[in-house]
């Protein structure tokens, strides 16, 4: 056995990509090079962890399964959630790692890895105005709010990235709208995309023209579901946000920007990026 394996390279991590399983929630595939037969381990898959910028594990996976030469982990987090994290392969002293190939070669630890791409997105929005519910017959129906202001309107503020108003539907249990208002400047003139997310029908308006709807929307709300492209001038804008309840089964909205004009080689020379600011 030894004198076969004179000379082989050993396992090396190839690829590393992030996709989305069940409802939404994200999965790591973990795609191996230099592996004899199938990966194995003698039990449950243990030493793979999802970890954060400081390198503290996030408790992110439930599960973990061998494809071949791959590795899945199933996450209890959204997608874009573990897209933004990264993955290492035997952390801190003695970590329990069990996989190898048919040739009983190790995989090697390694990591942490960041699992996609690094993006220019900005923190999710937790702050905005929100307006009363209103009856509008329907998504396909509510109007731009003529009025922005006034005592229709009051702050709606998360201490988490999901602006939750389902407290609201539920105690109308009817067909009636929230509306969401965040106004925004830019310093300079920029490309941007609006990512949002939703669990009911909704429809959107930027600076008062509409940009996106979905009479269709449904639980769950996933992060970034949508990515809704325009080019910002330098100045103030608005962006307006219509939620249908679905009789109460809504619950709210995920809201943040990209920036759509920033170089991959920026974003890893770690170049200071300019977002939009709240006004």
């Amino acid at each position: 056995s030894g004198g076969k394996n004179l000379g082989r390279l050993p396992i090396s991590l190839k690829k590393v990509s992030c996709r989305s399983g069940f409802k939404g929630l994200g999965e790591v595939v973990l795609s191996f090079d230099n592996v004899t037969g199938s990966l194995q381990a003698p039990g449950r898959v243990m030493g793979f962890e999802i970890v954060n910028a400081d390198g503290a594990s996030c408790y992110a996976t439930y599960a973990a399964r061998i494809e071949g030469s791959r590795i899945i982990l199933e996450t209890g987090w959204p997608e874009i959630t573990v897209a933004e994290s990264f993955i290492q392969y035997g952390r801190e002293l003695d970590p329990p790692c069990n996989v190898s190939d048919a040739d009983g070669w190790p995989v090697p630890v390694f990591g942490p890895v960041q699992i996609a791409p690094p993006r220019a997105v900005t923190g999710f929005i937790r702050k905005v105005s929100g307006r009363k519910l209103v009856s509008v017959g329907g998504i396909q129906q509510a109007p731009y709010p003529s009025s922005r202001t006034g005592k229709a309107w009051s702050v709606l503020e998360s201490e988490f990235d999901f602006l939750n108003v389902n407290p609201e539907f539920l105690a109308d249990r009817k067909g009636t709208t929230k509306y969401f208002r965040h106004t925004f400047r830019c310093a300079a003139p920029m490309r941007l995309a609006v990512l949002l997310g939703y669990d009911g029908p909704v429809r959107l308006w930027i600076d008062g023209k509409q940009r996106f709807i979905d009479p269709r929307g449904k639980n769950p709300a996933i992060p970034d579901h949508r990515s809704i492209p325009f080019r910002a001038s330098k100045g103030r804008h608005e962006i307006v946000v219509a939620l249908g309840s679905r009789m109460g089964q809504a619950w709210g909205i995920y809201l943040r920007f990209e920036r759509l004009d920033v170089s991959a080689k920026a974003l890893e020379r770690g170049d200071t990026i300019v977002y939009p600011e709240a006004v």
